[in-house]
């Protein structure tokens, strides 16, 4: 399950953060970066210099977000 889902968006600056609990690993493909997630762990992924690949990246987030929340 997942305890909490948070997203930072500043200036050029992305911090995607994702609190994850489980007894399996939580893969996520952003901008072709392939993120490993382990139990009870968090991730801080920072972009930068970003321009197009901001609302790409966002918009997929949005999307994953609202995908937990009809999940839970």
């Amino acid at each position: 399950m997942v305890k909490k889902f948070k997203v930072y968006l500043q200036a050029k600056h992305i911090h995607l953060i994702l609190y994850y609990y489980s007894q399996f690993f939580l893969y996520l493909n952003f901008n072709h970066h392939k993120l490993k997630i382990l139990n009870r762990q968090y991730l801080s992924w920072s972009l930068l210099n970003l321009n197009k690949t901001v609302k790409l990246f966002t918009n997929n987030v949005v999307k994953l977000k609202i995908g937990l929340q009809k999940t839970f």
